[in-house]
């Protein structure tokens, strides 16, 4: 018999290797869609992106298919330790109900031991093509969004790649799609298989060694944290066959044998010999006592199931931020909210831990490529974005101000690139910003066309513009057309980045604007 802590932690090996596979992965659809011309006429699109499908298939392959001969090695031994772990545990129940244990594997168990290892070699092999086709998909998704976005006018180039690149980073590397949609990631699928795989062959071990000395019945083991429906059965005892009178039939109330039941997927349940006269493992108030509800989370109480899931749910929110703040980097996008996020998902995780005195458990967080360098790097890049949240704005609190900064950023950081201050948001379509008082270089045709055909803007030259900028009251900043507007006593002018008068109107102060003057002086 396996314990559940050894199951749990018997993958970990193998896992790191597809880990850092699905990170490089993800970090190459991300560079893939970033390089992208989004602007290309649609048969040109279609092609290139067959072209770049093809290539990151191709790549995938080859990435998953170098990790085979890795991973057969990795999984035999742990199939073998496993294998002689579980018999090892039962031949002392076996020896202690007086019957005569053996060192070594019979003939029934060893192939039960080599079918098991031939079975779960042949899903990871099945893995590579799973994954390929599933991540080639994915990337072909996001790309038409990407593309759709852009030649629609919805976004812009930047917004829509972030926008493609965040969608892959929540989903992670898929490796298998079943039929009601949902998704596997590589890193899941890797550890499910190891873990159902080892398990259901030791369990089968077990079985073969049970009838090779006449073991009718077995007691299944038990642990804090159950699912609820397998926290039913477990700490019992069985009848293998079904034909005890005193104990239930193992497989019609275990669900033995199906993926929902014991030793199903994920499952870390298991059984072992048992004889009448031996000693139950599991009393009835222990068993109680791993379904009370003993923990408690701002304010509701909790089963250890249920705060295990909580956890669980954390742990994923951390690792999907970690994903996308990798795949950022390595398409050279900015990473701030990534980083704050993972700052306020830590945040949330110390709390949960203190709170229900759970221990936390790194490796669920990690994934592959989070070293101490990007950690630190995250951090400070954190920091720095609750810094300038709470200098540009003051809302009701930290979270409030780092909610909004985030969400004005890409204005922000085109405004500093001009060497522009963001100032205060009065609109949807108005941004107060210190611009200073720029010379206008040139002039656009729309400027000249409508001192022509407007009579009340003949006089709009571009010496008169100049002087509603230089003696403007307030700079406002309109992102739908990227354009400033220098508004004076008199009249307004319009420039673009690039300092080109794009128009002036003569116009009078509107006293809406008077409750802004002071602030923004």
């Amino acid at each position: 018999m396996l314990t559940p802590e050894y199951l749990q932690r018997l993958p970990d090996s193998v896992v790191e290797l597809y880990a850092q596979a699905e990170a490089d992965i993800l970090a190459d659809m991300a560079r893939r869609i970033n390089g992208f011309d989004l602007f290309i006429p649609s048969a040109q699109y279609q092609m290139e992106q067959l072209e770049e499908m093809g290539a990151l298939r191709r790549d995938i392959i080859s990435k998953l298919s170098g990790l085979t001969g890795k991973s057969r090695k990795e999984i035999a031994a742990i199939m073998q330790e496993a294998g002689v772990e579980t018999l090892s545990a039962d031949e002392k129940i076996y020896q202690a109900a007086g019957l005569v244990g053996k060192s070594e594997l019979s003939p029934a168990v060893q192939e039960v031991l080599n079918a098991g290892l031939q079975k779960t070699g042949g899903l990871f092999r099945n893995l590579t093509k799973t994954t390929a086709n599933t991540a080639t998909r994915q990337f072909e998704n996001a790309l038409d969004r990407a593309y759709m976005q852009v030649t629609s006018g919805a976004f812009d180039p930047n917004t829509a790649v972030r926008s493609a690149i965040k969608h892959l980073a929540q989903q992670g590397v898929g490796a298998i799609t079943y039929p009601s949609g949902h998704v596997d990631t590589l890193e899941v699928a890797v550890r499910r298989a190891l873990v159902t795989g080892v398990n259901q062959t030791c369990l089968q071990m077990q079985e073969a060694r049970a009838d090779e000395l006449g073991c009718d019945l077995v007691e299944t083991t038990a642990h804090s944290g159950a699912r609820p429906s397998h926290a039913e059965w477990q700490g019992q005892v069985f009848s293998r066959s079904g034909k005890s009178r005193k104990y239930p039939d193992f497989v019609q109330v275990t669900g033995y044998g199906t993926g929902e039941g014991l030793g199903g997927w994920n499952c870390s349940h298991s059984f072992y010999p048992f004889f009448e006269g031996l000693p139950r493992t599991y009393s009835d108030k222990l068993l109680d006592s791993y379904k009370a509800k003993d923990y408690e989370y701002n304010g509701k109480k909790m089963t250890e199931y249920e705060a295990l899931q909580t956890q669980r749910g954390i742990e994923r929110k951390l690792r999907r931020w970690k994903r996308e703040n990798i795949a950022m980097k390595a398409a050279g996008q900015d990473t701030t909210e990534s980083a704050v996020k993972i700052a306020q998902w830590q945040t949330v995780q110390k709390d949960f831990l203190s709170q229900t005195g759970l221990k936390r458990q790194r490796d669920r967080e990690q994934i592959a490529g989070w070293s101490r360098k990007t950690a630190a790097q995250a951090s400070g890049s954190a920091r720095s974005a609750q810094h300038k949240a709470n200098r540009y704005f003051s809302l009701s609190g930290p979270e409030e101000n780092l909610r909004e900064y985030l969400k004005e950023k890409p204005i922000i950081d085109l405004l500093e690139q001009q060497g522009v201050e963001y100032k205060q948001r009065i609109s949807e379509k108005e941004i107060i910003v210190s611009a200073g008082a720029p010379k206008i270089v040139s002039e656009s045709a729309h400027a000249v066309e409508n001192r022509a055909v407007k009579t009340d803007r003949a006089d709009m030259t571009a010496e008169r513009a100049q002087s509603f900028v230089d003696s403007a009251k307030l700079t406002l900043y309109q992102p739908e057309r990227q354009t400033f507007k220098f508004m004076a006593e008199d009249g307004y002018a319009v420039l673009n980045f690039d300092h080109k008068l794009v128009t002036a109107v003569p116009q009078k102060w509107r006293k809406k604007y008077d409750d802004y003057l002071e602030e923004n002086q």
